[in-house]
């Protein structure tokens, strides 16, 4: 089944922890099997819920609306267990949680969560859908949503799977995607916030799919969830689970086919995006691939070089033996003895000198790193004195050097300047910032928390950066350490 697996990652609301989230997916490339799950936070224990849903899923995938409440059964059973042994844990441990968890089991109260489950056969991609988490094809250039077709059709109150019999009712949507296998196309799957994010982009126009199809890794999408949730059209604070598959009838169709220019439901779409490749950690900034003019230009003059001091063919061919002339030959030979010593002298400082070039341009591009919200930076690479204790937002760092455990990053921030502690003992390009002060990843009017990096926990001098665009804050940079 030539099915790809592109991207699938999970994101928590801004302010939390991977922890927190109440999202999961789960994939078995195997099967042809791929799911999505959104646990609802309002609920009771949804995060077990959730995942038990996905990876039942991808192991039984077999659901339909005649058996869907006997599917759920073993995994209601499942739960109910996860849940009595999480309450247990926490009162042998003397948490207070343990007594809202008892009252819970008490009610019977059920953890709920939206779904989207998809099974590929040769033909058809058999689907599962509950509440508004939703499938989007790309397809001969169309696009498709499934269930929900318009951003005005999300709400607070989705349907849901639930983890008791008594609370379920809600039937699940089976729809059934045709496709020919000669076919190529993309499927996405996005949970609430991003799916209406996502129609909220189609019915204004904006080109979001060139950014969403890019995606190849985890910084790169939390990346783009925090860019999506300050812009003017703006993702709800929420967690986000994405999964990004390509169908195609040859081992890798180009992604150059993928829609540009979105359009409503069902209207054609333009394309002219272009591939690139997966990076787990970082974002390379150019091509590896990319032809080396330098080392091509080499070559080429190595190579009629060594064409120059081959003897002429052409010439004894075209004049007879009992008609060459000697002195000819013989000036060949000059000019070739001439050429030869040139290069003894000459190509060994010019290789050594192609060869550092060429390192150069071969050298790997600018790495970015994407710090997540609550991280920990360090002063070294020991990582025992923290000098933020935890990031406030989400921000893109510099790589400077990575070793065992712990990556060294730059990044350039700003300080107001009536924030400055007086400082005899700085240079003229240092400044002191006193602990518990905001730093910023940009300038702002009031106290915008979305523009705050972290606070300090002690006194720090930092590098001045030269910047005239905001005479009232001063830019400077920040180095530090982060555990990998």
């Amino acid at each position: 089944m030539p099915v790809h697996h592109l991207f699938s990652g999970r994101t928590p609301k801004e302010s939390e922890s991977i922890t927190d989230c109440q999202d999961y997916f789960e994939i078995n490339e195997a099967r042809g099997c791929f799911a999505i799950a959104d646990g609802a936070s309002q609920s009771f224990y949804p995060a077990i819920w959730a995942k038990l849903l996905v990876q039942h899923f991808c192991e039984n995938p077999e659901i339909s609306a005649s058996n869907w409440e006997t599917w759920l059964e073993p995994i209601q059973a499942q739960w109910l267990a996860e849940v009595r042994s999480r309450v247990e844990t926490s009162k042998s441990k003397g948490k207070p949680t343990w007594i809202e968890g008892y009252n819970g089991l008490n009610m019977r109260r059920s953890a709920t969560s939206t779904f989207i489950g998809l099974r590929f056969n040769e033909d058809k991609i058999k689907a599962c859908i509950v509440g508004d988490s939703c499938l989007f094809i790309f397809k001969n250039k169309k696009l498709e949503s499934h269930l929900l077709k318009r951003s005005k059709d999300f709400n607070d109150r989705p349907e849901y799977l639930a983890s008791y019999p008594k609370d379920n009712h809600f039937q699940p949507n089976s729809p059934d995607i045709n496709f020919e296998p000669s076919d190529n196309f993309y499927v996405i799957l996005a949970t609430d916030a991003l799916s209406e994010y996502i129609l909220k982009c189609v019915e204004q126009e904006q080109a979001v799919f060139p950014s969403l199809l890019k995606i190849s890794s985890q910084q790169q999408f939390e990346h783009f969830v925090k860019s999506a949730r300050h812009q003017t059209t703006r993702m709800k604070n929420d967690d986000v689970t994405l999964l990004i598959l390509e169908y195609s009838s040859s081992f890798r169709h180009n992604i150059s086919q993928a829609p540009v220019n979105p359009v409503a439901s069902g209207s054609s779409i333009a394309s002219s995006d272009q591939s690139r490749p997966k990076n787990q950690i970082t974002d390379s900034l150019g091509d590896s691939n990319r032809s080396n003019p330098v080392k091509h230009w080499f070559s080429t003059i190595t190579h009629k070089l060594l064409r120059f001091l081959k003897p002429s063919q052409d010439m004894e061919q075209s004049v007879p033996d009992s008609r060459r002339s000697s002195s000819k030959i013989n000036n060949q030979l000059k000019r070739q003895r001439v050429v030869l010593i040139a290069m003894v002298i000459f190509l060994p400082p010019l290789s050594f000198w192609i060869g550092r070039v060429t390192s150069n341009l071969n050298q790997p591009t600018t790495q970015m790193l994407l710090l997540g919200t609550g991280t920990s930076i360090y002063t070294d690479q020991e990582l025992t004195q923290p000098l933020i204790a935890s990031l406030s937002n989400p921000s893109d760092a510099l790589i400077l050097e990575e070793g065992d455990g712990w990556i060294k990053f730059q990044v350039d921030l700003y300080a107001y300047n009536t924030i400055i502690n007086p400082c005899p003992s700085c240079s003229n390009n240092e400044i002191e910032i006193p602990s518990a002060k905001n730093l910023r990843v940009f300038p702002s009017d009031g106290d915008i928390d979305v523009f705050v990096f972290g606070q300090l926990n002690r006194n720090t001098k930092f590098q001045r950066v030269e910047s005239k665009s905001f005479p009232d804050w001063y830019k400077f940079r920040f180095v530090g350490y982060i555990a990998k």
